[in-house]
């Protein structure tokens, strides 16, 4: 398959060997799944188990079919309806793309986490609690503080 070494060089840290592990799992688990042999990889040739009446009832529920597709049409910058080596990388490690639909994706999935109370909106107090709790974990702190306890007890019952 055309393309091996341009998943690395092609990339924004091409010397870390984190990077170069996840373009070589990207480039197995591409030659797995695609069952045609064109370098490339359809939504159905990844994620066989959806069907597309489990596309048509778009749950967009983490892990549910909706979820899935739409990260992949955010994945496909070249609107093939197949993923390319690039295009598959990116679907498959997210937090490293360049691609702008997708980081807009990964910014709405962070703010949806951190809507405690599922209102579709960031309210302070919601934003400065994930900030904190951020911070805490950052420097390896007990998140298990009364403090912490109050204010999730009082986003989720607000």
């Amino acid at each position: 398959m055309k393309g091996r070494k341009s998943c690395w060089s092609n990339s924004a840290y091409s010397n870390s060997s984190t990077t170069t592990k996840r373009c070589r799992r990207t480039w197995r688990e591409l030659e797995f799944r695609d069952k045609d042999g064109d370098g490339a990889i359809s939504f159905s040739e990844y994620l066989p188990q959806f069907t597309n009446e489990d596309i048509e009832r778009n749950e967009t529920s983490h892990g549910e079919a909706g979820w899935w597709w739409h990260n992949s049409q955010n994945a496909d910058a070249d609107r093939s309806g197949t993923l390319n080596l690039y295009e598959f990388r990116d679907f498959m490690h997210p937090e490293d793309s360049r691609n702008e639909n997708i980081q807009r994706w990964l910014l709405r999935e962070k703010i949806r986490q951190m809507d405690v109370n599922k209102d579709h909106k960031l309210n302070r107090l919601e934003f400065s609690m994930v900030l904190t709790i951020y911070i805490k974990r950052t420097l390896n702190m007990n998140l298990e503080e009364p403090i912490f306890q109050h204010h999730l007890k009082y986003l989720r019952q607000a």
